[in-house]
């Protein structure tokens, strides 16, 4: 790596080599001392899952020196057409709830997502050009989540009874996350098999729903169970009954 300075001899009175006695007058920092920013690596979902409802947020590793990234979302992996460009993203966390399209699920419209598409992603970290990993993913059929009309977030994790109960075929779970937490809602039948997997994503503070369609299943009484687990190791776990009449 090259270092240029410039050296003066005390004795002789004239600029000289590097050596013993001399001074250095000034001193030039090479821009390949700057650190590398490196590529952000995919933390949550796996590439290539279907999100399980729309208010599933992108997580990533952090990126050591970065203050801020952009990401990029797009129907094609060669991101020839953006849906969605956003940057100046502090966190290593960003919700895609608010990039849904309230219209048909099929025809989304710009800066908003459609439901049961594929989706490609990349992000950089501010400043240094370098895209992560093309990942890909395909939103939920559903359009339950986040409920609509919530302000503050609540203080406490919480899980509703689910509405309608009895119900036919389907019903809703309402729950309450008051921080940043990775949560997951199961069902089981009476025997204690698993049958369905509600939720199983990183979730922000807020109200939501999601929704349990029993179609598939027989009639009869079932328990949902959700798990919270937030960023400081905290956990909190609960779990009701439905029961589903046909």
């Amino acid at each position: 790596m090259l270092h240029l300075f410039a050296l003066w001899d005390s004795k002789t009175g004239k600029l000289a080599a590097n050596r013993e006695g001399t001074t250095i007058l000034s001193a030039f920092k090479s821009p390949f001392d700057e650190p590398q920013l490196s590529r952000p690596s995919l933390l949550y979902p796996a590439s290539g899952d279907t999100l399980l409802s729309k208010d599933t947020c992108l997580v990533w590793h952090s990126v050591p020196g970065a203050t801020s990234y952009e990401i990029q979302l797009s129907t094609q992996s060669t991101f020839a057409s953006i849906v969605v460009d956003s940057a100046e993203i502090a966190d290593t966390l960003f919700s895609l709830t608010r990039f849904y399209s309230p219209g048909s699920p099929y025809m989304p419209g710009p800066d908003s997502l459609g439901l049961n598409m594929k989706y490609f992603s990349r992000i950089t970290a501010t400043g240094s050009g370098i895209y992560s990993q093309q990942w890909s993913f395909v939103t939920p059929s559903h359009v339950t989540g986040v409920k609509v009309g919530s302000q503050d977030p609540p203080r406490f994790y919480a899980l509703s009874q689910n509405y309608p109960n009895p119900f036919n075929p389907s019903t809703i779970i309402s729950y309450e996350v008051p921080k940043i937490s990775h949560v997951t809602i199961t069902v089981y039948n009476v025997l204690g098999r698993k049958v369905s997997i509600l939720t199983d994503a990183i979730k922000t503070p807020g109200d939501y729903e999601v929704l349990f369609d029993g179609s598939k299943f027989a009639s009869g009484v079932y328990i949902y169970a959700i798990d919270f687990q937030s960023n400081d190791g905290k956990a909190f776990v609960c779990a009701k009954k439905a029961l589903l009449l046909k």
